[in-house]
């Protein structure tokens, strides 16, 4: 595929100027090796290059936008932002609503940004760069994000956090694998991400991509079963992927000079630990269902939750995520009909990592979770995330 071209046509400077935005919007966390002190820091600047990055995109594609969907966008949005008001009261926060209604403008204009993003480059970039610096992290800078120390360091490369980095991880290989790349380069792809989720040491991530993967190896024994001849091959691709994914481990903890090999233990959680955690969850969850308005349980006091359905369920209340449920389940039923495997792991990825973690707000996962949403319901986008695409020339 020429990178002159996208969807067909030819890439104008606007073309080129919006996936530029979308790469530095994806990438940008590389700024914090920069200025690592600064990475928590709720005034730095560079957490607010993501807003104007994505504000100049918006600004770019609204021609493109009818008034009805711009309409649309602003009566959710205030609809949500009343909402709010009602469930948390005097512990209303202007930026946590942000975090909501920004990455949903996504969904909204998702039709300008198809046509002029390329996403090939953009997945391809943000993969190079997040591998890059998640083994700068860990053998250049020696650890310099402490803040998820405690059972261990934990890889966050440019994604803030290790839980986001692992998942974004596991999102753009089943991407990359969609290209239709060979074996080899798929081996290596799994190789590399696995190896990455385990020095991030997120359990949601490492549980996820483990199942994602093996389901689709399922999926291709099944349709391999009517070619035995490739099945060997397929099989003994697979297999070896988590083994070699732990001995290079074990030798990256071992030949660093700053890390042991205590760290692999700390990094792949116990059975015990792995139950305290649940046991602490569950009784957050017991503590959340505990109050007296079910309807608007923060209106009493916000008792945070890492766990989208309920931070939902407490920021806006129980018809919101009960909506969202039923909204999730719609675009999986789109996904299965139109039988995308991609597209549907995708929104697995979202709707099980949701038990652990904030998925939708958090960048980049919540604005991938939208245009991802708007792929699905679009009736012009192919369900491959490549499509074929050629220059058009004079």
């Amino acid at each position: 595929m020429s990178e002159k071209c996208i969807n067909g046509k030819k890439i104008s400077i606007r073309n080129r100027i919006i996936n530029y935005l979308i790469i530095l919007f994806m990438i940008h966390g590389f700024l914090y090796f920069l200025r690592p002190q600064e990475i928590y820091d709720l005034n730095s600047p560079i957490r607010y290059i993501k807003y104007l990055v994505l504000i100049l995109t918006l600004i770019i594609i609204l021609r493109e936008s009818s008034f009805k969907k711009i309409f649309i966008y602003i009566l959710v949005s205030t609809t949500l932002l009343v909402l709010n008001i009602i469930a948390v009261e005097q512990n209303f926060s202007f930026m946590s609503i942000v975090s909501y209604i920004l990455p949903l403008s996504i969904f909204f204009f998702h039709e300008g940004l198809r046509k002029n993003l390329n996403i090939k480059t953009i997945v391809y970039w943000t993969y190079i760069v997040a591998t890059f610096f998640g083994y700068f992290e860990f053998f250049i800078m020696g650890g310099v994000f402490y803040r998820f120390a405690s059972s261990g360091y934990r890889v966050i490369s440019i994604f803030v956090n290790p839980n986001n980095f692992a998942l974004m991880l596991t999102l753009l290989s089943i991407v990359i694998i969609s290209d239709r790349i060979s074996k080899t380069k798929v081996f290596v792809l799994l190789i590399n991400s696995l190896l990455l989720i385990l020095l991030s040491g997120s359990k949601t991530g490492l549980f996820i991509f483990i199942l994602v993967v093996s389901l689709r190896w399922i999926i291709d024994l099944l349709h391999l079963f009517v070619a035995k001849s490739k099945l060997k091959k397929n099989v003994l691709l697979y297999i070896p992927i988590i083994g070699i994914s732990l001995i290079c481990f074990t030798l990256i903890i071992t030949l660093s000079n700053k890390f042991n090999l205590n760290v692999l233990l700390n990094q792949i959680r116990s059975i015990e630990t792995m139950m305290i955690s649940l046991e602490s969850r569950f009784m957050q969850y017991s503590n959340f269902l505990s109050v007296s308005n079910l309807i608007f349980p923060w209106k009493e006091n916000v008792n945070y939750t890492d766990n989208i359905y309920f931070h939902l369920w407490g920021t806006f209340g129980f018809p919101v995520v009960i909506s969202y449920v039923f909204f999730n389940m719609y675009l999986l039923y789109k996904t299965i009909i139109k039988r995308s495997f991609t597209y549907f792991a995708i929104m697995f990825i979202f709707l099980i990592s949701g038990f652990s973690t904030n998925i939708i707000y958090l960048w980049p996962l919540g604005y991938i979770y939208w245009y991802v949403a708007g792929s699905i319901l679009s009736n012009k986008t192919n369900m491959r995330i490549y499509v074929e695409q050629r220059c058009l020339y004079d």
